[in-house]
């Protein structure tokens, strides 16, 4: 499996070099990539559309689905990562920074409410606006 070959770092230099060769830099700026992800992710979300959990489910089994999956999913991480180099940002100390935020807003033991799950119980933490 590639991801337990390959680095973050090495992800984003094969991103860097595929955008140079095409001089694409030129038309990524950090509103165009954002909203990059966000179109990327809306496709994503297209494939679970109107499926009930007992049909995803099912589908998680089917090889052209999942290959579907991987290939949304893969363009948003390049413009996750695209976004990352154009703000110069050091992405896997922001994930380290927000893994260590999520541990003391959600510690161990306490579980997240569902809405089918009935009213939230108080459990004294406000809603963050920088969720995960």
């Amino acid at each position: 499996m590639a991801d337990s070959r390959m680095t973050l770092a090495d992800l984003r230099a094969l991103i860097r070099h595929f955008h140079e060769e095409r001089d694409w830099n030129r038309y990524h700026n950090a509103k165009d990539l954002s909203l990059s992800i966000s179109l990327e992710a809306n496709e994503l979300l297209e494939l679970f559309q109107w499926r009930n959990k007992a049909e995803v489910a099912y589908m998680e089994k089917d090889p052209a689905w999942r290959a579907a999956v991987a290939d949304e999913l893969a363009d948003v991480l390049i413009y996750a990562c695209t976004l990352g180099d154009r703000l110069d940002l050091d992405i896997s100390q922001a994930i380290l920074t927000k893994m260590a935020r999520n541990q003391q807003r959600f510690p161990v033991g306490v579980a997240p409410t569902r809405v089918e799950d009935g009213p939230p119980a108080h459990n004294g933490m406000s809603r963050d606006t920088n969720s995960a």
